[in-house]
């Protein structure tokens, strides 16, 4: 199962191509659950209604870090709820 599975997340080339096909090849996976997709140069992932070039989900701190380029990025905090 993909670690991504429970986010609303989609990858497309550049040119708007999708890319979610091959997109296990772009996916790191550490040995302490966390995990990064780098499109950098090569596509775009879209979340919460914006677009980022990487994304990397620390499992430690449960928070999830947005590129919007090189530089900048959005942080997210998970936060579980019991129902």
């Amino acid at each position: 199962m993909d670690p991504y599975y429970f986010l609303d997340l989609s990858f497309t080339f550049s040119d708007g191509t999708d890319l979610s096909p091959i997109i296990k090849n772009y996916l790191v996976k550490y040995r302490d659950g966390s995990w990064k997709i780098n499109l950098l140069d090569l596509g775009l992932i879209r979340f919460k209604q914006k677009t980022y070039v990487m994304i990397f989900y620390d499992n430690k701190y449960k928070e999830l870090k947005c590129w919007l380029d090189d530089e900048i990025y959005d942080k997210y905090k998970l936060k579980l709820i019991p129902t």
